[in-house]
């Protein structure tokens, strides 16, 4: 079975101490109703994450569709 990006980041050493799992914090954000996430198509790609990987709500969307949404109406925009 595929691990989660996050189970793979534990596998490799990388628990956080005493923080909320990176699946929490999304959700808490998500849950705000002001944070959308995405999902970048050609990464997930290039990193070999299936598709079933992604988290629940977050769409996987290009960076011309994502721009297109996005790019023009004043939001704040958050890329990593």
């Amino acid at each position: 079975m595929e691990r989660s990006f996050y189970e793979e980041l534990r596998y490799r050493g990388f628990e956080p101490k005493g923080l909320p799992r990176l699946k929490d914090l999304i959700a808490m954000a998500q849950g705000s109703g002001s944070v959308k996430i995405y999902a970048c198509s050609t990464t997930i790609e290039a990193m070999g994450i299936s598709r079933e990987a992604i988290l629940e709500g977050c769409p996987i969307v290009g960076a011309a569709t994502f721009l297109a949404k996005h790019g023009k109406t004043g939001s704040k925009v958050l890329i990593f």
